[in-house]
């Protein structure tokens, strides 16, 4: 190793020595019940630096994470150190970090790992309590482009007939448990779950405790909810347009089975400009997510193969006129001009078109009048 590497590697070092010893301040500050400033994702960060320059302090640090926090840092992880994990540890404490997650991402880390060793997801999935087992099942059971399978079951729910007073003590205890979070609204329901509406949290500052919801709820409800089964891009289009930051499920009977927040929201609308983008350029933005490279070569071989083939129909065409191009050289000299041109006015138009077409401002059939 060249002296400039060993001096890089070293003030590196020093750096993230410095990240470490304040995020072991913070770590103890979490342990005795004050969470404030620690983020699963700048602790998936800095475990990514440490992992580049000492395999065995990434190990280390991993293992001083209490369990409720390593849940959170491993859903943050790329998906190639999170499969290591998931090979490294045990159905028993992989079990401990799916009991610690909200239900959509414990139900994203069952099929992570079911895609990996399907035994093992089993054996995870036998030591969750019945209720989580049944709850991951059903969202499980949910199409990948379906609702359910971004909704997560922890809600802040009232019953009409509750006082406002009494929700919140109960809230109180949801949070200094770590129950719930990212709570917004309370969810309003009647009778047997039926839901009734969502209320801002900030709106209930305006009412006393001894308040009953059902004097209350009138007063700028949300009502808009959607099915499980219905096509995600909906959803994502809903909370756009009604600008929510959560938005019910509800199921056909009116009963509220879950809520979708706005942290699966910009994931979804993440995913889908990343896939517009490597579509256009033909290529499968599932594939590109491989590590192996001769996987990624026979998912672009397609595309660079139709590409080859159209290349030597031009030249053909080209070959036709190989006399006309002898006595007017001026041609060849403009034929590469011409075909440059021509190549981005063309990928101009793909592109706002399709762009135009992801967001609904023109339909399928309207696409051909705008290329």
């Amino acid at each position: 190793m060249q002296s400039d590497d060993i001096g890089e590697k070293i003030s590196m070092n020093e750096e993230i020595l410095e990240k470490l010893d304040a995020l072991e301040q913070q770590l103890n500050d979490y342990n005795e019940g004050l969470d404030i400033g620690v983020y699963p994702f700048d602790i998936a960060d800095l475990l990514i630096e440490i992992k580049e320059v000492d395999e065995d302090a990434y190990t280390t640090f991993l293992n001083k994470l209490p369990s409720a926090l390593l849940a959170g840092v491993l859903v943050e992880l790329p998906k190639s150190l999170q499969e290591e994990l998931y090979t490294n540890y045990g159905p028993k404490k992989l079990a401990k970090l799916t009991e610690s997650l909200d239900t959509d991402d414990a139900a994203n880390l069952i099929q992570h790992i079911e895609e990996i060793d399907g035994e093992k997801a089993d054996a995870v999935m036998s030591r969750l309590s019945n209720e989580d087992r049944d709850i991951i099942k059903e969202l499980i059971s949910y199409e990948n482009n379906e609702a359910g399978s971004y909704m997560q079951t922890e809600m802040f729910e009232a019953h009409i007939d509750e006082t406002i007073g009494a929700s919140i003590l109960r809230l109180k205890k949801m949070k200094v448990n770590r129950e719930i979070d990212n709570v917004h609204h309370v969810f309003v329901v009647s009778g047997k779950k039926k839901f009734v509406g969502m209320i801002p949290l900030e709106d209930l500052i305006l009412h006393g405790p001894k308040e009953f919801y059902r004097d209350v709820v009138e007063e700028g409800k949300i009502t808009i909810s959607v099915d499980p089964h219905e096509d995600i891009k909906n959803v994502v289009e809903a909370v756009g347009n009604y600008d929510l930051n959560v938005i019910a499920v509800v199921n056909k009977k009116g009963i509220l089975i879950g809520r979708i927040t706005a942290d699966d929201i910009y994931d979804i609308i993440e995913e889908g400009a990343t896939e517009q983008i490597y579509n256009l350029a033909g290529v499968n933005d599932t594939a590109e997510q491989e590590e192996n490279i001769w996987r990624i070569g026979r998912t672009r071989g397609l595309w660079l193969g139709i590409n080859l083939l159209t290349a030597i129909a031009a030249s053909l065409v080209i070959g036709l006129f190989d006399a006309t191009l002898q006595s007017l050289v001026a041609l060849a000299i403009l034929m590469p001009i011409v075909a440059s041109m021509g190549g981005n006015a063309g990928t101009q138009t793909l592109t706002v078109t399709v762009r135009q077409m992801a967001l609904g401002d023109i339909e399928a059939d309207e696409a051909k009048n705008h290329l």
